[in-house]
């Protein structure tokens, strides 16, 4: 158990040090049940959750991170992304249709600041 955890923490560190920083646009990352198809301005989620009640999906984004939960499903469930670049909360749209949820993170955008 202790062992498992360590493995799953270490994986979880070079994830983010070593690949997810590093991974270039254009990109389409298999989660289980999510997938992740990111270009040069935003990341397209899509999750299956087949017994999942739309009325009762929880979905809740920060600039970093997307957390859906299912809690009216046979057994309660949590997915959790992080994202390498920052999201444009204000900006991201939801959906779900046919057993499927699609949601739209569009990533922050950059602004020049003038220099006087």
């Amino acid at each position: 158990m202790i062992e498992e955890k360590f493995d799953r923490a270490l994986n979880e560190v070079f994830e983010d040090l070593l690949i997810r920083r590093w991974r270039g646009p254009g990109q389409v990352r298999n989660y289980g049940k999510a997938l992740v198809v990111e270009d040069e301005e935003t990341y397209r989620v899509k999750i299956t959750l087949p017994d999942a009640d739309p009325h009762k999906l929880e979905a809740e984004v920060s600039e970093w991170r997307l957390v859906v939960r299912t809690p009216a499903t046979p057994a309660p469930d949590e997915t959790v992304l992080d994202f390498s670049h920052r999201v444009d909360i204000g900006r991201v749209t939801a959906r779900f249709e046919a057993g499927t949820l699609e949601v739209l993170v569009p990533k922050a955008r950059r602004r020049r600041i003038e220099v006087r």
